[in-house]
């Protein structure tokens, strides 16, 4: 029974994560139900993981390991809490075959409600921070505006591949380019920009048109609604400057070739002290793996997702390239540590790796599968 249902469970839990008040609650949500139900699964008979999950089955494995060497054990909860998510998700993906675009399509509407509601409080000034993000457990600002981008791509593939755009995907494309411009957020607006250029190279020429069209007509007409929030973002951007960030990176690079093998292992603290302000970790997800995991772990990183990855360019699957360029573009100025959770992080980066996962459907043939 509960095999049945796995799917919807975990698309429920993901689902859930866009319309909860916080982040707590969210995670009691987690420990509570997905778990439990989680064990009753894995209890139901053998697990079947397709063999582009390895890599990040080893990353994770590592990252373990690494806890016996860190200064801190408080990461082991994250990295199992991680572990626990992505093998619930390689399940769903086994019990049902087309949970990757069920998946896709639970993020596009969450997300398109979660920034609708922030872009409505901006609309009647309820909101008061120079640079929003969404709300509930989407409330910081960078995670919510990378979530908003990746489902942005997914969105815009979607619509050009199908001549009958589905409503929620037309809603997407009128909501979310407005939401990720008002947060203020530079780096994800410049990364989608770019990103969407690939997704033009296989599209018909009047398709693409009438993407550009529908995208830069609601930039236009919410610019003209809220142009103050337009002209506000202008001066922050240009006032703002790189945000510390070459001082933060300069820092946590010369501590990272203390341990640059290994690193100092999952949970180990980041101090930064810049200009009287105290950061806490490195602004950069390739600059906290390598100081987290040393080269070991940067390389497994990027088998997690190169192994899954080159399958999908063999097969020119311009969507995925299009989102993981985004993905890469944009983690290079935040998301400093991979393994955390419940959290944003998981729909930033083990999401979209989930769907990576399952983009051709293909496991170990006859003899071939894994037991657990």
């Amino acid at each position: 029974m509960i095999t049945r249902y796995w799917p919807f469970i975990v698309l429920g839990f993901v689902a859930s994560g866009f319309v909860m008040p916080s982040l707590p609650v969210w995670a009691l949500c987690f420990y509570l139900l997905f778990i439990p139900l989680f064990m009753g699964r894995v209890a139901c008979g053998a697990l079947v993981v397709p063999r582009e999950a390895f890599g990040g089955g080893l990353f994770v494995l590592w990252a373990l390991l690494s806890i016996t060497w860190s200064p801190s054990w408080h990461g082991i909860a994250d990295v199992v809490c991680t572990a626990l998510f992505l093998l619930g998700g390689v399940l769903a993906l086994r019990d049902r075959p087309d949970f990757s675009y069920q998946l896709k399509r639970v993020c596009v509407i969450g997300m398109s409600l979660n920034a609708g509601v922030t872009l409505l409080t901006l609309l009647l000034g309820l909101e008061s921070r120079d640079r929003p993000g969404g709300v509930g457990v989407l409330h910081t600002t960078l995670p919510a505006v990378i979530i908003a981008g990746i489902c942005f791509l997914w969105a815009s593939a979607s619509f050009l591949k199908n001549e009958k755009a589905s409503s929620d995907t037309i809603a997407a494309l009128l909501i979310l380019p407005s939401f990720m411009v008002f947060s203020g957020s530079r780096t994800p607006c410049v990364a989608v920009a770019v990103a969407v250029l690939l997704l033009a190279v296989t599209a018909q020429k009047g398709r693409f048109w009438r993407l550009c069209t529908l995208v830069g007509g609601s930039l236009f007409v919410s610019g003209v609604i809220l142009w103050r929030r337009v002209a506000s973002f202008m001066q922050d951007a240009v006032a703002r400057g790189d945000s510390y960030h070459r001082l933060i990176w300069k820092t946590v690079w010369g501590q990272s070739w203390q341990r640059p093998w290994i690193g100092h292992g999952q949970g180990a603290p980041v101090r930064v002290a810049v200009d009287g302000q105290l950061f806490a970790h490195a602004h950069n997800l390739y600059l906290g793996t390598f100081y987290s995991y040393g080269f070991v772990g940067e390389l497994l990183l990027v088998l997690a997702f190169g192994w899954p990855m080159v399958r999908c360019l063999k097969r020119r699957d311009w969507e995925v390239m299009a989102v993981f360029s985004f993905i890469a573009l944009v983690v290079m100025t935040d998301i400093a540590c991979p393994l955390k959770g419940p959290s944003e992080i998981w729909y930033v980066l083990w999401v979209p790796w989930l769907c990576l996962v399952d983009c051709d459907r293909t496991f170990y043939g006859q003899g071939g599968k894994v037991q657990l």
